[in-house]
């Protein structure tokens, strides 16, 4: 019998019973610290829970998981996603470890496998990875990859150029200098203000996730793998997402920098970042058209964000 066909009994209730196939371990902490919360926002096949202050994704394991994720089987998730609306109260039974969501529905967090979304720093050698990005920038090029850093075939190019370290050109030195502030933030370096690079990357852009702050998430991941703990542009970072992050962008932009800067990061990123690692094509290739597949435009510019990150750590 499929999942949701399943019923249960509370309080003289039919309740439609589910079950979460992966979890990733920061949402028991989130659950435990509040056990009432809200549907917060419904989308095809996903939606999002609030708890206090932290926001729960509910979707399709086959999707990945985000670091304050639960995964569902792909068909479960989008029957479910169907009967549910915003506002909906949702309430955590820790001992029967459920979630009861409008008083119609119970998801059983009971089988998960539970997930770590930390990307510590990672042996490495600079010949593959160099390889390797020369490759995701030759697709990048000759592909139609949607990003919305780029409004244009010519700003594009711009950032191409930028990557492969070509020389700055009247046309695209706004664009330039911009990556060179982020540049300096990163190697601390005298320069820039902090804050104003901050201001002018998060929430630039539209959709859930604008695309400024996917191409910071991309630059932490990368930084995390090279760097670890290391360097100082995740404290950084969390001083002002934690200050300034709900002012600047969306719900869902704010948490996964909340956790980039925590150096926790979607499972879809973690795998892309240790695939860079590789001698392995056609493992690179596998999770880069997963990355792809991430949202509109934010798995392109999340995979930017890795690639400038990779061009400043590497030469650091």
């Amino acid at each position: 019998m499929n999942d949701f066909n399943k019923k249960a009994i509370r309080g003289g209730n039919s309740l439609t019973s589910w079950e979460a196939n992966a979890t990733s371990k920061i949402v028991f902490q989130i659950l435990n610290d509040h056990s009432n919360g809200t549907v917060h926002s419904v989308f095809n096949n996903s939606f999002n829970l609030i708890f206090g202050e932290r926001m729960i994704h509910i979707g399709s394991v086959e999707n990945g998981v985000a670091p304050f994720g639960i995964g569902m089987e792909h068909m479960n998730a989008q029957l479910l996603t169907r009967q549910i609306k915003g506002n909906l109260p949702v309430q955590w039974d820790a001992f029967n470890k459920q979630l009861i969501i409008g008083n119609k529905h119970l998801l059983s967090l009971n089988q998960v496998v539970r997930t770590n979304h930390l990307l510590s720093e990672q042996s490495f050698n600079t010949t593959s990875i160099q390889r390797n990005l020369d490759w995701i920038i030759s697709k990048l090029r000759h592909e139609s990859w949607q990003t919305g850093l780029a409004q244009t075939v010519e700003e594009k190019e711009y950032i191409i150029d930028y990557l492969l370290s070509r020389k700055i050109t009247d046309a695209n030195q706004s664009l330039f200098r911009k990556f060179d502030e982020l540049d300096c933030v990163v190697k601390n370096c005298y320069g820039p203000d902090v804050q104003n690079v901050f201001d002018y990357w998060i929430g630039r852009g539209l959709g859930l996730t604008p695309s400024g702050d996917d191409l910071l998430t991309g630059i932490c991941a990368s930084l995390s793998v090279l760097q670890g703990t290391s360097n100082r542009f995740h404290l950084q970072l969390r001083g002002y997402v934690t200050q300034y992050g709900l002012q600047r962008t969306t719900q869902v932009g704010y948490e996964y920098l909340y956790y980039a800067a925590q150096h926790k990061y979607h499972s879809h990123l973690i795998q892309f970042c240790s695939a860079l690692l590789t001698e392995q094509e056609s493992s690179l290739s596998a999770v880069l058209e997963e990355m792809r597949a991430i949202g509109h435009t934010s798995g392109t510019d999340t995979i930017i964000g890795v690639l400038l990150g990779m061009k400043i750590g590497l030469v650091d």
